[in-house]
């Protein structure tokens, strides 16, 4: 069984060949193994577990061989076998899962697990509005709205299945639930599995940014990705970078945030490009745990409004306490107000008269952004800013631009 064990894991490593194996993994890097480098492998870790390596006998190719073939049969998994020829010659075949989420201990789901699912998929459909959605009624693939969700639900190999099926498939093309953002109109969203990759492995990747578009006067360098965040239809990603440029710049803040629809490729970065940069960097293993920030969420992201941190807002690598904002609303704008308020800690403090009207006043703990001021600027004239007097003089003054922008007639 400790056989097994370990040639699952090989397999599951070698499946995902792509990716850079984490420290004391016995994932591979390389690509899919052959029958001599899976055995050679299992031998090294068995020879490791054993207790006296003078004692310890290897294992054949035979062996492995008749073990891969009893993980097939004992466990009903599927483990390929692939040969390839080279100039006429026949190479030695390598073993793989059909993908790297395979493994002996996904053995299925129970009937109740399975009908749990089915009900959480049949909700799902709800969203088919969304490209993010297209497998639900086209596929895995994108291309036969046959091999999609909906057949999890119709047997069309049974009486009357059939008709039901295509009956079915055919209203697929109407949503229920609609939305007016369109995120997956914005470039960059290809990134998203990459990057969300990258974060849940802490792994180092390799951004190179557009033409035009740099980051610490560079447009390719190193990246540690930390968190996503959507926000106004865009998605950016935080993070830290250790390349030499960025230090002016991290010696304020410890992080930055990239905007994903500014990045033209992204590469995980394998294990000889890291150590080439630990030659330069010996502290390039710390840079995951340099970041003191746990929940993003709470720790950041509550305190503001937006995505837009500035550098005196940072403290000794965290978000300093945020101060008060108070904002009058006009009685058009109040109900508003209430039903969606401008950030979460709202808190309605009593009402005033402004211009003959009752006003009524809301404070505000957070951070003032660019993306705050925005959305003040979005309820004028129906929001005053009443505190603190340095934002409601640039307030004042971005309306008094605007207003004097007006005074020119512009011909087309």
């Amino acid at each position: 069984m400790r056989r097994y064990c370990i040639l699952d894991e090989l397999i599951r490593g070698s499946t995902a060949a792509s990716l850079v194996p984490k420290k004391l993994s016995i994932e591979a890097a390389g690509g899919p193994y052959t029958l001599s480098e899976l055995t050679h492998r299992l031998n090294v870790f068995l020879r490791q577990e054993w207790g006296d390596p003078a004692t310890f006998e290897e294992v054949s190719e035979r062996t492995v061989k008749e073990d891969i073939k009893k993980m097939r049969e004992n466990f009903g998994v599927q483990i390929d076998c692939r040969v390839v020829y080279r100039n006429g010659q026949r190479m030695p075949g390598t073993y793989s899962y059909p993908n790297r989420y395979c493994s002996i201990f996904h053995q299925g789901l129970t009937d109740e697990e399975a009908s749990d699912a089915k009900n959480m998929l049949r909700s799902l459909r709800r969203f088919i509005s969304l490209d993010q959605f297209t497998f639900l009624i086209q596929g895995e693939k994108g291309t036969n709205p046959y091999n999609s969700i909906v057949k999890l639900f119709y047997n069309h190999k049974s009486k009357g299945g059939q008709a039901e099926f295509d009956q079915e498939v055919s209203k697929l093309h109407v949503a229920n639930v609609l939305f007016d953002s369109a995120i997956q109109l914005y470039q960059g969203t290809e990134f998203i599995d990459d990057l969300a990759e990258a974060i849940a492995d802490q792994r180092m990747v390799r951004l190179k940014l557009k033409d035009g578009v740099k980051k610490a006067d560079l447009n390719e360098f190193e990246f540690c990705p930390y968190v996503l965040k959507q926000f106004n239809n865009r998605w950016y990603c935080f993070g830290y970078s250790p390349h030499g440029n960025w230090k002016s710049y991290h010696d304020l803040a410890p992080v930055s945030s990239i905007k994903l629809h500014d990045i033209q490729s992204v590469d995980f970065m394998m294990e000889e490009d890291l150590e080439n940069l630990r030659e330069t960097n010996p502290q390039l293993k710390s840079f995951y745990s340099m970041s003191q920030i746990k929940d993003w969420d709470s720790e950041v992201f509550s305190k503001i409004f937006g995505v837009s941190i500035d550098l005196n807002l940072w403290n000794n690598g965290k978000i300093k306490p945020p101060g008060e904002v108070v904002i009058g609303f006009s009685p058009e704008q109040t109900e508003y107000e209430i039903s969606k308020p401008l950030h979460d800690t709202a808190t309605r403090l009593k009402d005033v008269i402004i211009k003959d009207k009752l006003w009524s006043v809301f404070r505000y703990r957070l951070h003032v952004t660019y993306e705050f001021k925005q959305q003040i600027l979005m309820r004028s004239p129906h929001a005053k800013v009443l505190a603190p007097e340095a934002l409601a003089d640039e307030i004042s003054s971005l309306l008094k631009d605007s207003f004097e922008l007006y005074q020119f007639e512009i011909k087309l």
